[in-house]
């Protein structure tokens, strides 16, 4: 499916995707070191995407086929469906974003901003939020509000 702006794609572990696409018969049984892997993969495990040390973020530097692989909504409510999720764990949502200055092109947004937000009459109170690069200033503003309980 080609990548339009807007549009939600989710990042799945590529080793459980890899399961499951052989468990349906898309691809050969045998993983690359030869281990049968026809049974029913399980509900989806992205535990992998996480980082050790904090679990609500995604591991850095991560690989596209290697360590996950991005599916459409159209792929992953049937999945879902189908495996269910493994509980505690939430979907991994990115949006397609379009990036470049003058010639723009689609791409899935996998890592968002990290911002340190604070209030000036309260310095020592950091609210740390996740924000995708193409956000307005006004949501930024609308996130610091909420979060410091501003009108």
């Amino acid at each position: 499916k080609a990548l339009v702006n807007g549009d939600t794609w989710y990042l799945v572990d590529n080793k459980w995707f890899k399961h499951c696409s052989q468990y349906l018969g898309f691809n050969d049984a045998l993983d690359d070191e030869g281990i049968e892997m026809a049974d029913n993969p399980g509900p989806i495990d992205n535990k992998e995407l996480f980082d050790k040390e904090d679990p609500t973020k995604l591991r850095s530097h991560m690989i596209e086929q290697m360590n996950y692989v991005l599916i459409p909504t159209e792929i992953w409510e049937p999945l879902v469906q189908e495996f269910g999720l493994v509980e505690g764990q939430e979907p991994i949502a990115r949006f397609v974003r379009e990036f470049g200055m003058f010639l723009k092109h689609p791409r899935v947004e996998i890592y968002y901003l990290e911002l340190s937000l604070s209030n000036f009459s309260d310095p020592d109170k950091v609210v740390k939020k996740q924000f995708s690069r193409s956000e307005t200033i006004g949501k930024i503003v609308e996130a610091m509000r909420e979060s410091f309980e501003i009108p």
